[in-house]
């Protein structure tokens, strides 16, 4: 089990967004940001010699390798280190990427405050190893055979992938990670950065798209992830 404070290595080529993330970043005790870096090159150098624990990776980095491709090589060879995407685009091949290479959230840009501080939340929790918390599962049964893949955040059915948003994907993973008490609106809307109208259509996709009791609507509380009996 190791405490905080967690390193944190940013590879994202393009500065501004890179210091914008860093700052975010430093405003949260349980993280240090070691170092920021614009390639794959950079990044291997950091971590043949750094302890890391962190990395927000952008999928579409300047270089030989896309940042996509080097984080399944980082996933290979530092299967400890938790991995964050980060990208403008949403498109079957990312999260194709995303779940091979194990990442544990995925973020759109531009990025959102209160996305990260949520996500940063939900890793300082799996790096330190509570053995309570819902993430040591590796894959959660849910209702009507639709099985949730903790770590890889993905969804299937009878072994065919449900391809998911990213917005979807952090629903799911937020109510996964909180599946033993329900969820208000104002907390989801909160860890979403989403509008009261987005959330409703972004549920109501959701439930078209899979079955509507996979999240329940439990009355004058919120919602909760429908699990298998």
């Amino acid at each position: 089990m190791k405490k905080p404070p967690y390193h944190v290595l940013i590879v994202e080529d393009e500065v501004i967004p890179a210091e914008y993330l860093a700052s975010i970043i430093q405003d949260d005790p349980r993280f240090v940001v070691h170092s920021t870096v614009q390639s794959a090159v950079q990044a291997r150098g950091v971590l043949r010699k750094e302890p890391i624990d962190l990395i927000f990776m952008d999928i579409m980095i300047d270089g030989a390798l896309s940042g996509a491709e080097f984080a399944l090589e980082i996933h290979r060879d530092y299967p400890q280190i938790l991995m964050i995407f980060a990208t403008a685009y949403s498109d079957e091949e990312m999260t194709d990427y995303a779940a091979e290479a194990e990442a544990f959230a995925y973020l759109l840009k531009p990025y959102r405050p209160k996305q990260i501080t949520a996500t940063l939340k939900l890793a300082a929790t799996r790096l330190l190893g509570s053995p309570s918390h819902p993430a040591q599962i590796k894959t959660l049964n849910l209702i009507d055979g639709y099985r949730y893949d903790m770590e890889a955040q993905h969804l299937e059915r009878d072994g065919h992938p449900i391809d998911l948003s990213a917005h979807e994907q952090a629903l799911l993973h937020l109510l996964a990670n909180e599946r033993h008490r329900t969820l208000d609106k104002e907390t989801l809307r909160y860890h979403l950065d989403l509008s009261d109208d987005s959330l409703r259509a972004l549920i109501y996709r959701l439930r078209k798209r899979t079955t509507p009791e996979l999240i329940q609507n439990i009355k004058r509380s919120g919602y909760r992830l429908g699990l298998a009996e």
